[in-house]
């Protein structure tokens, strides 16, 4: 009788410790990422952040003004605030490829910047999504063959997936995806409940964390901070407001790259603000 009775304090004492979430089932790594997608909501969206840096002790201000219909068509407009008054730009996304004015005047066209994590946020299509994720090295470049292979296959058949584990973030559990199975790389952490996007870190030294997650309309989840650790420095991301738009026609523009044409961009002289844009936007 004793000995029960100290099996289940025992068994109680591990709940406590590890969890019980951490003890549960864990879906396969896409119908996480369905679940991401489907916080994504629908329609347009006009979206205000206010971005602060800090640079030796002095606090830097740049507003942007996103218009966004999914992962992989955006737009925004960079206007410089406190400490960055020179600040402007206009960059849209669209197909793969980012558009933006370049010295001469000209439009020009190049790929998504090497952190281009801000359209994780967005992405409302597992391919979408996964492909993004591919290309931060946190998926294997194998993976969405694979996974299109097994759903084909066998839909309902559990396949174990090592860069796929339960941990502990912010008080809460997330599942913890990466590519790297010695425990090492880039790594995305998703929240188990609410299959909210919670830390998505490229490097030891370059990790984005996001919290209060709010709901706006037509079912669209939103963090209303975002804090960029990188560098040894640290960016806050504040979101303003949120509003869903339309379809009209002066919105469509917004994401046609000719539309840029007759802008005139203005960098900041700051190094580590225009290092920033360059990478992450």
């Amino acid at each position: 009788m004793r000995s029960v009775r100290w099996l289940r304090w025992f068994v109680f004492a591990l709940a406590l410790d590890v969890g019980l979430p951490a003890l549960g089932y864990i879906p396969s790594s896409t119908t996480i990422f369905s679940r991401v997608a489907s916080n994504h909501g629908k329609g347009i969206y006009k979206i205000l952040l206010e971005t602060h840096f800090e640079e030796e002790g002095v606090e830097l201000v740049a507003y942007e003004e996103w218009f966004v219909e999914d992962g992989d068509t955006l737009a925004v407009t960079i206007r410089g605030g406190k400490g960055l008054e020179d600040l402007f730009q206009r960059i849209i996304y669209k197909g793969g490829k980012r558009y933006r004015i370049n010295p001469k005047g000209e439009v020009s066209r190049d790929s998504y910047a090497a952190g281009w994590i801000e359209a994780l946020f967005h992405f409302r299509g597992i391919d979408g999504l996964t492909n993004q994720l591919v290309k931060l090295n946190i998926l294997a470049s194998s993976y969405q063959k694979h996974e299109k292979a097994r759903l084909h296959n066998n839909a309902f058949s559990y396949i174990h997936e090592p860069g796929l584990t339960l941990t502990r973030h912010g008080g809460g559990v997330s599942y913890q995806i990466r590519r790297s199975q010695d425990g090492g790389g880039p790594l995305l952490l998703i929240e188990q409940d609410q299959f909210h996007i919670r830390k998505v870190q490229l490097s030891a030294d370059e990790i984005w964390l996001a919290e209060n997650y709010t709901q706006f309309s037509n079912g669209f989840w939103f963090p209303k901070l975002r804090t960029v650790h990188w560098k040894q420095r640290q960016v806050r991301i504040l979101t303003q407001t949120v509003h869903s738009l339309s379809g009209s026609k002066a919105i469509q523009s917004k994401w046609d790259p000719e539309s840029l044409k007759g802008e005139k961009e203005s960098e900041t002289s700051n190094s580590f603000v225009r290092e920033f844009y360059l990478r992450y936007r």
